[in-house]
């Protein structure tokens, strides 16, 4: 092969000849056939077969160059296509890979994906659902109920906690002896149930499962839809394997999440599930919570610095309730205070259009008509914004005012933004100009503003996590707005997002403070004391887009390792991915989602 194969059909030396690429791709697998397992290794009751596969010889595809220096995409070294167990006589074992019939409940990990197409084993004894813990934090262990049929009435109750002993070891019950009377309340236990997604308001598979909720509904239906197809695009990179034998059934996933209070005593702590439904008796099932002796820092204290990204207007439309009212700034007050708490709380000020991707008339600051003429800036929802954040969040980390610098491509000119100016007779909204870069007009129009919002934003101490916002494919921001933000904010940082942005960046301008650097392409790689890099002094957060490494049809267990993988590369937490990205009805009907970033990276993405 004299250069990489591509995996895509429209690019690559084959270029769009599909069935060639299959054909060479098919070149890279191997396999072995028919090979007889001793039947002297067979015991009564479950019986595992293992399969080890070893990776190809190589380290980093993504290396390897192509054609005219393209790297194109790298293939993955590992990957099992194909493993089918047959027996002959048929009847000699029974077998668990068919959805049996009726209403099960059987455990799962919590960190393991479940789709509608998974069920329980019939052989197997349900287990004791295990959370291991420490102090002040937040744990969750599962239990999954299936059938081929509805389910219906379904029910989950939890009692309190009892300390039970020091220490769990598998295989047998705890020891006795602790602190007596030592108890977690019911009330620390939530329990939810998760629901499969939704076609046409979510962008994950319907199979999988996209939403917590409290209230379990009154019957839970079977899944209709088909298993994903694979195809030449996804064939060798991320797709799961695929089987045309799954069968889909009504499949509930229950939620077990412990909040366990800072002054818990290190220890097992047992209690009860009792689960019921049509058709499936009442069956108890012990619930332990292994609390180990540490605390959990609070999520403010965090080392790694996680950056949702927030879409106002988003939830406002999905949960159909008047913009910028009570309820809409309760609803984006919920989804702050949970991504607040996985270490995430960045908050975007978005007072022009073009610094950001938002909805039309989306910006916290509107220009009111004045009656001698001129326009005056309303400050209204800006406040209520940042009260919001103090209740939910506490103190952002960053409080992101996004003004200038669109995303643009190389050679354009940056884009004078508009604001919206609001007619207070009519109540309708139009669109003001501000005037051009590198004029005094333009500084007279921001001067004043931002002499208000600083003075706001100081009034709450938080001036010191306040900054500018960029986003652009490449570089830092552009001599207009250095010079325009430099007149009317001389103290500013900025929070940039860019391919390029790098540990310890230079700029063009000694002016320039990136406290903030968000970067795709500097990622770095996960080595066993890599974390040590988050020990020494930096000028700026150095966070990690996670660009092609997940999305929302991802294995839970990649979510899982995301942080890790971050810290032990040095970086100091994911940025820019969505938050409350959620879809809502689109009046020309269907559904649609806001905007949002794309390029270099971020949730578009």
């Amino acid at each position: 092969m004299d250069e990489p194969l591509s995996d895509f059909g429209d690019v690559g030396k084959y270029g769009g000849d599909r069935e060639e690429i299959r054909r060479r791709l098919a070149l890279r697998e191997r396999s072995a056939k028919d090979v007889a397992l001793p039947v002297a290794l067979l015991r009564p009751g479950m019986n595992v077969l293992a399969v080890e596969v070893h990776t190809a010889p190589c380290y980093d595809m993504s290396k390897v160059l192509g054609k005219d220096g393209w790297r194109g995409w790298p293939w993955a070294p590992i990957k099992l296509r194909h493993a089918q167990l047959t027996v002959s006589p048929a009847g000699a074992v029974a077998a668990n890979v068919t959805r049996p019939c009726g209403v099960r409940a059987w455990n799962v990990g919590v960190g393991d994906t479940v789709s509608a197409f998974d069920h329980g084993d019939p052989w197997e004894t349900l287990q004791p659902i295990v959370i291991h813990a420490a102090r002040n934090g937040v744990f969750s262990g599962r239990l999954v109920v299936d059938s081929d049929q509805p389910i219906k009435g379904l029910k989950a109750t939890v009692t309190e906690l009892a300390f039970v002993g020091p220490s769990l070891v598998e295989g047998r019950p705890p020891s006795s002896g602790g602190p007596m009377g030592a108890k977690i309340p019911a009330s620390a236990v939530r329990v939810r149930y998760a629901v499969t997604a939704s076609p046409g308001k979510s962008w994950m598979s319907p199979h999988r499962f996209d939403g917590l909720l409290d209230a379990i509904p009154a019957e839970i239906p079977v899944v209709k839809d088909p298993p994903d197809r694979p195809s030449v695009y996804w064939m060798y990179w991320c797709n799961p394997i695929t089987r045309s034998n799954l069968v889909a059934g009504a499949v509930a996933p229950l939620w077990f999440t412990v909040r366990v209070p800072k002054d818990a005593h290190p220890g097992v702590y047992e209690g009860r599930v009792t689960i019921s439904a049509e058709g499936l008796a009442p069956t108890d099932v012990p619930l332990r919570l292994s609390v180990s002796d540490w605390t959990v820092p609070e999520p403010k204290d965090f080392r790694m610095h996680n950056m949702a990204y927030h879409v106002d207007d988003a939830l406002a439309r999905h949960y159909n309730v008047p913009l910028w009212s009570d309820r809409h700034f309760e609803l984006l007050g919920k989804s702050h205070a949970l991504m607040a708490e996985v270490g995430s709380r960045q908050v975007f000020v978005n007072l022009t259009a073009s610094s950001s991707p938002i909805s039309p008339n989306m910006e916290v600051i509107r220009w009111v008509k004045q009656p001698g003429g001129g326009a005056k800036p309303d400050f209204t929802v800006f406040d209520k914004s940042l009260d919001m954040v103090a209740t939910s969040v506490g103190t952002p980390l960053p409080l992101r005012l996004n003004v200038w610098g669109p995303v643009r491509n190389a050679g354009s000119r940056v884009s004078v933004p508009s604001v919206p100016l609001l007619d207070p007779a009519s109540n309708k909204i139009e669109r003001l100009s501000q005037p051009a870069f590198g004029t005094e007009e333009a500084v007279a129009f921001w001067r004043p503003v931002f002499t208000e919002i600083l003075k706001k934003i100081k009034a709450r101490g938080w001036l010191d996590v306040a900054a500018l916002g960029y986003v652009a494919a490449y570089d830092e921001p552009v001599e207009e707005v250095v010079d325009l933000a430099k007149q009317v904010w001389p103290e500013a940082v900025w929070a940039c997002v860019a391919h390029d942005m790098a540990r310890n960046r230079r700029t063009k301008d000694p002016w320039l403070k990136i406290r903030y650097a968000y970067t795709c392409c500097y990622f770095g790689f996960p080595s066993v004391r890599g974390y040590r890099e988050l020990l020494q002094p930096h000028a700026e957060l150095l966070c990690n887009m996670y660009r092609a490494n997940w999305n929302v049809n991802s294995l839970l267990s990649t979510y899982r390792r995301v942080g890790e993988d971050i810290a032990m590369s040095g970086r100091g937490g994911v940025s820019d991915f969505g938050a409350d990205l959620v879809p809502f009805r689109n009046p020309q009907g269907g559904y649609m989602t806001s905007p949002a970033y794309g390029m270099p990276s971020g949730p578009g993405a």
